[in-house]
């Protein structure tokens, strides 16, 4: 948990700066190769491990960053100095959804049983907007464990209902009925 306050601190900080200097795109471009590097297991491996020499992996940090964008090189000297280079992925997510934020988008997270038609899809989309008054950005997930119905985080709000919820409610009922 303290990783993922850490990361969305890092994530507030970039969008200050990308705030201040208009650089949302070049951001968000030097954040996803950097997370697409960490997804490939071979490279995240290489950055991770100890016993790679930090000059090796600056140089190669700064290969993907490139150099179209300075501010990003420092913060990935800062994440390495520190020993946070797995913060990256969880930075770009926070940095995505805080961008998608100022412009009035809120990323909803979806968690459904089985996998839902598109029309059902539309449908979730239209009920959070009109909750949260946002446009909104799906992201799907698939967990057989919820059993059925439907999970959506939109930032802090958590709706939860999945009949798993409903079984452990009822299952409290009835432990709490005397015998």
């Amino acid at each position: 948990m303290a990783s993922r306050t850490a990361a969305r601190r890092y994530a507030e900080a970039i969008v200050s700066l990308a705030s201040e200097s208009d650089t949302f795109e070049a951001w968000n471009d030097a954040l996803s190769r950097l997370t697409e590097a960490f997804e490939e297991p071979q490279s995240r491996d290489y950055l991770l491990n100890p016993g790679i020499p930090v000059v090796e992996k600056r140089a190669s940090l700064d290969r993907i960053v490139g150099n179209a964008l300075p501010q990003a090189n420092n913060l990935v000297n800062v994440l390495l100095e520190h020993r946070r280079l797995a913060l990256i992925p969880d930075i770009y997510t926070f940095f995505t959804e805080a961008w998608l934020d100022r412009q009035g988008i809120a990323v909803a997270y979806v968690t459904t049983a089985e996998p839902i038609l598109p029309s059902d899809e539309r449908a979730i989309r239209e009920k959070l907007q009109q909750l949260t008054g946002k446009q909104i950005e799906l992201r799907l997930e698939i967990d057989a464990d919820i059993i059925g119905g439907i999970v959506a985080r939109v930032g802090d709000t958590l709706l939860d209902g999945s009949v798993r919820t409903k079984l452990r409610a009822l299952r409290l009922r009835l432990a709490s009925i005397p015998a």
